[in-house]
């Protein structure tokens, strides 16, 4: 049942007329934060234009451009003439295709195959890659798994109430599909920052981080043929409202335990999406940098010292920068500075200055 928020009587009559004042973009953003906060607070509720323009001080232009600006990064709100604005929190995720991208983003059409419960959604997306032929933008979207698993073959537990799906990706180019990794951990860290404000960490290759306990991890599976990419499975697995088994609390967390109430997950899938796209359009047209920035912003491993286990050998030093195709760049004591490959890594830990 849907609500009409009812404004305090401060914010009546002539009190919501306001002076048109000039913005600038960093206020945008911070309002778009703050209306942003407010919206979750009354979901499912029509809020008068002229309560938020009373709340934030803004002009009615103002407000539409806050208000189309989260529409493009994922959010669902509606607008009735005389209701005001309506903020879905959708969280049943079979209709995740109903709340999803209705037009062309980063290249190509976003489909959702939604199934209550699969061994994997890589494996179920892998079939659909190979026997149907599906383009670049198929998903497939999971409330259980009963069989997932990470690099090398890890298992990743995943019960009801994660995030779980697999994306069929058909790039071209080995540029693009070097940085598909760095543009979905760094979409990742994005939408939880700009749904929760929790800032997590992108602990490189593939992991998302706080306080060194695990949300989340992102599996890339390419399937190459001589020097031509047939297709690549990129397969997410986020913490969100699903409970961590005890076994594994120490170095595992949710979203929900996090934020302290759940999270909203078609929302949170939505807002995910639609910065992956912006970012895979990037590396489409080769502006790499926009990409490889948004995920310096959010990494935990840059300025550490690390120990990284490869194959052939441990390699101790600095990790100072990330390159243009997914390389950590690690500066060693004697100054050598080396390229370390997310395929060459067995396992990263962070080690003492000293002890470099």
């Amino acid at each position: 049942m849907l609500h009409i928020y009812r404004e305090p009587r401060v914010y009546s009559g002539a009190s919501c007329i306001l002076c048109k004042v000039v913005i600038s973009l960093s206020d945008i953003k911070e309002l778009e934060r703050k209306v942003l906060k407010f919206l979750f607070n009354h979901p499912w509720e029509y809020v008068p234009g002229r309560v938020l323009q009373g709340l934030f001080g803004v002009d009615h232009n103002t407000l539409q451009k806050i208000i189309n600006r989260l529409r493009r990064k994922g959010f669902i709100i509606f607008s009735h003439r005389r209701k005001g604005y309506l903020f879905k929190v959708p969280d049943d995720l079979s209709r995740a295709q109903d709340f999803m991208i209705s037009a062309l983003v980063g290249g190509f059409w976003w489909h959702a195959e939604y199934f209550s419960l699969v061994t994997s959604t890589r494996d179920m997306a892998k079939e659909y890659a190979e026997d149907w032929g599906v383009p670049s933008g198929f998903m497939i979207v999971a409330e259980e798994m009963t069989d997932a698993k990470g690099r090398f073959g890890k298992r990743w537990y995943a019960p009801e109430g994660g995030l779980w799906f697999t994306i069929v990706l058909r790039p071209k180019r080995f540029d693009v599909l070097a940085l598909i990794p760095i543009a979905m951990t760094a979409a990742i860290a994005d939408a939880i920052k700009l749904i929760t404000d929790i800032a997590v960490k992108i602990r490189w290759p593939n992991d998302i981080i706080h306080n060194n306990r695990k949300l989340g991890i992102i599996v890339v599976e390419p399937n190459i043929y001589y020097d031509r990419i047939n297709y690549v499975l990129l397969s997410v697995f986020l913490n969100v409202n699903n409970k961590i088994p005890k076994n594994v609390s120490d170095i595992g967390i949710s979203l929900k335990e996090l934020w302290g109430k759940p999270v909203p997950r078609v929302v949170l899938y939505k807002v995910i999406i639609h910065h992956f796209a912006q970012y895979y359009y990037y590396l489409k047209v080769k502006l790499h940098n926009l990409v490889l920035n948004a995920w310096r912003r959010h990494s935990e491993t840059l300025g550490r010292y690390v120990r990284i286990e490869t194959p052939a050998e441990v390699i101790e030093g600095r990790a100072i920068d990330i390159s243009s195709d997914n390389a950590l760049v690690i500066k060693c004591k004697d100054g050598r500075e080396i390229l370390v490959y997310p395929d060459e890594v067995r396992k990263l830990t962070y080690i003492e200055e000293s002890s470099s």
